[in-house]
């Protein structure tokens, strides 16, 4: 039963980040659920692996710290974020 849920909520999980749908909450989820399996305290990933699931939580990881991408339902959700660095103007010296 409990595979059972952990299956689906890491099957949950990747279908919102494929979307790029609530893609820090998703993200958090998926850290959580494949820690989890490496330390043995949910039901073993779908991977199989303690190697592989370290790797799904650094993934996740990095995922929930970048945000969705352009293209992702957040974006046209909440419109793309444009960083804009203002131009310096440096005085020029005339000797």
């Amino acid at each position: 039963m409990l595979v059972l849920a952990v299956t689906t909520l890491e099957n949950g999980c990747g279908l919102l980040l494929l979307l790029g749908f609530l893609t820090p909450a998703a993200a958090m989820l998926a850290t959580l659920i494949s820690f989890g399996a490496v330390l043995g305290l949910s039901a073993p990933s779908l991977a199989g692996s303690t190697t592989a699931s370290l790797f799904a939580t650094a993934i996740a990881v990095s995922l929930a710290c970048l945000g969705p991408g352009a293209f992702s339902l957040d974006a046209r959700r909440y419109g793309r974020r444009e960083i804009v660095i203002p131009q310096r103007h440096i005085p020029h010296s005339e000797d």
